[in-house]
């Protein structure tokens, strides 16, 4: 091959890499940048010529030292390739997002490859980390995730979703010591809603009181629907008798809601109960068992009964 021959790839291979995209940075043994191409330019605002020979710790302070130089070490020290997912860390290079209007995230997500490059003695003198934009997966399957953790009707948490939130609740009072309540609401005669007016007005109720549940609980509460007219509500650092007090302000809260349907208005009531974490045993179902036994007993009481736990073994 002629040295024409040769300078004629090397400017096309040298348009390749700054075109190419994905973002491209090469690093020497001492984790100073010796490439950074166009796409890392554009994403992160800053040129070759401003961090060309600089290590790289320094360009990105966002990203834990120690935990990238153990990365790169184990490439020059193994010789083999090694990668980050996003799952992992959401990027390596604080970088712009392609559509940061459109996009839902200011931020890229990568996919990272940490690539050997060997020199002439075939020992490894330079690492290359591919980083690949995988912002749309990222977010895709966020959303999936979260509308698998939401209810579609009242945005509340799914069920699953809820009770993974109390066995997490149970775990931290277990850890800390503290003690914490659950509470399950129920709207009183929901069948007789859905008979009556139909079953958008029921649909329409049951929104009504996850936005009363919402606006009754504190931040550190956490409500999911569970079941069909069912909610239920984590509320932190809270004994029985702070539970019962919250339920009967919920149900203040429900009798001066006007709800009209169709020209028809509704009477809302609703019967609740709630059970503290339970002082032996750490199983979740055992807490879920004891705030089911205790609405099952509201229920036995009539309309807009509230019934504690502990309350059933003193009447």
């Amino acid at each position: 091959m002629s040295s024409d021959d040769s300078i004629v790839d090397l400017h096309w291979l040298l348009g390749v890499i700054q075109h190419v995209d994905v973002g491209l940075i090469v690093l020497d043994r001492h984790y100073r940048v010796k490439l950074w191409n166009a796409f890392m330019e554009n994403h992160s605002g800053k040129s070759p010529n401003e961090v060309n020979g600089r290590e790289l710790f320094e360009l990105i302070p966002e990203t834990p030292r120690e935990w990238l130089k153990n990365k790169l070490d184990s490439v020059f020290i193994l010789k083999n390739s090694s990668f980050s997912t996003w799952q992992q860390r959401p990027y390596i290079v604080q970088l712009r997002s392609y559509r940061p209007l459109t996009g839902a995230s200011e931020w890229m997500y990568q996919n990272v490859t940490f690539l050997p490059l060997s020199g002439m003695s075939s020992d490894i003198e330079q690492i290359c980390l591919i980083i690949y934009d995988v912002t749309d997966m990222a977010m895709n399957t966020m959303q999936l995730q979260q509308q698998s953790r939401t209810d579609h009707l009242t945005r509340l948490l799914s069920i699953h979703a809820w009770e993974q939130q109390v066995g997490a609740e149970l775990g931290r009072t277990l850890r800390t010591g503290t003690t914490s309540t659950l509470a399950l609401v129920t709207v009183d005669d929901f069948d007789k809603i859905n008979q009556q007016y139909g079953y958008q007005a029921g649909d329409e109720v049951l929104k009504i009181v996850a936005q009363l549940i919402t606006t009754c609980m504190r931040g550190s509460d956490v409500a999911g629907r569970y079941g069909e007219r069912r909610f239920g509500v984590i509320l932190t650092d809270t004994d029985e008798e702070g539970g019962v007090i919250f339920l009967h302000r919920l149900q203040q809260a429900a009798s001066e809601e006007q709800i009209t349907y169709s020209h028809h208005a509704i009477t809302l009531t609703l019967s609740a109960g709630v059970a503290e974490r339970p002082t032996l045993g750490s199983e979740r179902e055992l807490w879920l068992e004891r705030v089911d036994i205790a609405l099952n007993e509201a229920l036995e009481q009539g309309r807009g009964s509230v019934m504690s736990y502990k309350q059933m073994f003193l009447i």
